[in-house]
């Protein structure tokens, strides 16, 4: 009797250790952020008027702000689908006014509505009237893909093999424009995954799908394209809002310290125009930026690698 031993291969794929196959999900929603300054127009006074409430319609009526405040920097978001997207944001405002009298002027309700919002919008002004000034109302695609990491934060090294699957899973949230899927290949340009696998909320698809034999080796991100500017135009408008209300609250402190010094007053209002662009662009750093940007999503960067064989001895007798 004789003893044959038979080596059976099997592309089992890459040892489990490396992960392999890549599953993914993450969040994708539209959100509106109305930001701004509320201050007093030359001639405001008393103490009722300011801000009073911000709201966003879809097929409701949403509350951001309701209340009154008065030198007050903001920012409020109201998050939403295409389902049921906002089309109007609404700012009311009180104002009162002194009048040779005293201040007695008004009350008087004031309004500035934005009935042209879309899921990719921006709208800055920077003086809207009645002290509102600094103010972007602005809508965006927001899309975060959670990425595994250790038990202390660090995140996770990926691996990809040509036979093993990536699967990416988002909530069906953004329109079909929204849902265009890339990937680059170690520092190589920008490519769009094939249409077969594209335009939907889910990328699924094995690295061979879309990877070629000369891609071996090399790091691969993918990413969803949103292709929106509006996250960028957003994080300009919260830096000069917030700009602006620093540098104001240190002129209000200065000039109150002024008494009749013309001299003094001049000084203070020099600083408060240069004060509020430095500290805006103080604010406005590319990490910043990289907050609020809807261009694209966070990228799922992995190795990929071609699937390793697993090789079985079988033994038979004869």
């Amino acid at each position: 009797m004789r003893k044959i031993v038979i080596n059976i291969i099997f592309f089992l794929g890459i040892a489990p250790l490396l992960f392999a196959q890549i599953n993914v999900a993450g969040d994708a929603y539209y959100e509106v952020s109305v930001a701004g300054y509320m201050g007093r127009g030359n001639d405001g006074c008393g103490g009722i008027d300011g801000l009073k409430h911000i709201k966003a319609f879809n097929s409701g009526e949403n509350t951001l702000f309701e209340g009154r405040e008065i030198y007050y920097p903001f920012l409020f978001d109201y998050r939403y689908d295409k389902n049921d997207p906002v089309g109007n944001v609404e700012i009311k405002k009180t104002i009162r006014w002194e009048t040779w009298i005293s201040c007695d002027g008004g009350p008087e309700t004031r309004w500035n509505r934005y009935d042209d919002v879309s899921f990719c919008y921006n709208n800055y002004k920077e003086d809207a009237g009645d002290g509102l000034l600094r103010t972007t109302v602005n809508s965006r695609p927001v899309v975060q893909i959670d990425l595994p990491e250790d038990p202390v934060g660090v995140p996770i090294p990926l691996y990809l093999g040509d036979r093993d699957q990536l699967t990416i899973t988002l909530p069906d949230n953004l329109s079909n424009s929204h849902y265009t899927w890339k990937y680059k290949v170690g520092s190589g340009p920008d490519q769009t995954v094939p249409a077969a696998f594209n335009g939907g909320s889910i990328l699924d698809l094995k690295g061979g799908d879309f990877l070629s034999e000369s891609d071996y080796g090399n790091n691969v991100a993918v990413w969803l394209e949103m292709g929106c500017d509006a996250g960028e135009k957003l994080a300009e408008g919260i830096a000069i809002k917030d700009g602006y209300a620093r540098a104001y609250t240190e002129f209000r402190d200065a000039f109150g310290s002024c008494g009749f010094n013309p001299g003094c007053w001049t000084d203070a209002l020099r600083d408060f125009a240069q004060n509020q662009v430095s500290y805006a662009n103080e604010i406005l750093t590319p990490e910043f930026i990289a907050q609020y940007q809807s261009r694209r999503s966070n990228p799922v960067v992995f190795r990929y690698l071609k699937t390793a064989p697993t090789i079985f001895d079988v033994e038979t007798e004869t």
